[in-house]
């Protein structure tokens, strides 16, 4: 869903579509927080009892910083190449992450249960 999301806000910059504009970060929206949470599962299952406080809480801070310095980079480089070129590099960095992330995700093998 994210994927899906980040072309559609993509699509509703390049074009200036406000449907795009609008659509796109809500469905972006929703498969990131989807992808926060199967994450946070993740770490949480993995840790020991005795450390899962901290080890959760680093979660939290990493997540922060990783938001946060994108934003941050996205200021610097609006300011020299334009809002709008810059969304859409933007969108391209994280339209190829995604599909780095599903490609990994798909090379991993299966968890054998029970």
């Amino acid at each position: 869903m994210l994927l899906v999301g980040v072309l559609l806000l993509a699509w509703g910059m390049a074009a200036q579509t406000l449907a795009g504009f609008i659509l796109g970060p809500i469905v972006a929206g929703i498969g990131q927080g989807i992808a926060f949470r199967a994450g946070l599962g993740a770490v949480a299952a993995a840790s020991p009892v005795q450390h899962k406080a901290a080890v959760v809480s680093t979660f939290f801070v990493v997540a922060y910083v990783a938001i946060s310095l994108p934003v941050i980079g996205i200021g610097l480089v609006a300011s020299v190449l334009g809002l709008q070129l810059t969304g859409l590099l933007f969108d391209a960095l994280v339209a190829l992450l995604c599909c780095v992330a599903m490609g990994l995700l798909l090379r991993r093998p299966a968890i054998k249960t029970g």
